[in-house]
């Protein structure tokens, strides 16, 4: 999740506003899951609209990636194929 906010975080096609709407699909995952994840990343979140996505804010994504638009991270190797 970490690496996939920080692809957002680099994103510069359009302002991102104050508030980023944010959806974590994988097996077993749950708003609730990816709320708890996020606040071990010091990232503030709440369901948005009672759906399956977090809104969460620009603010802390800056205080953890850098100011909008962040550098483009790395894969991590544990991410990568194995080719």
């Amino acid at each position: 999740m970490d690496y996939s906010l920080a692809q957002l975080a680099s994103q510069d096609e359009v302002d991102r506003g104050r508030f980023v709407r944010f959806a974590f699909d994988t097996p077993g995952q749950t708003v609730e899951s990816t709320i708890a994840i996020l606040a071990t990343l010091d990232i503030a979140s709440e369901q948005y609209a009672g759906g399956d996505s977090v809104e969460l804010s620009s603010a802390d994504l800056d205080a953890r990636y850098g100011s909008w638009p962040g550098e483009v991270p790395t894969l991590p190797a544990a991410l990568g194929g194995a080719g």
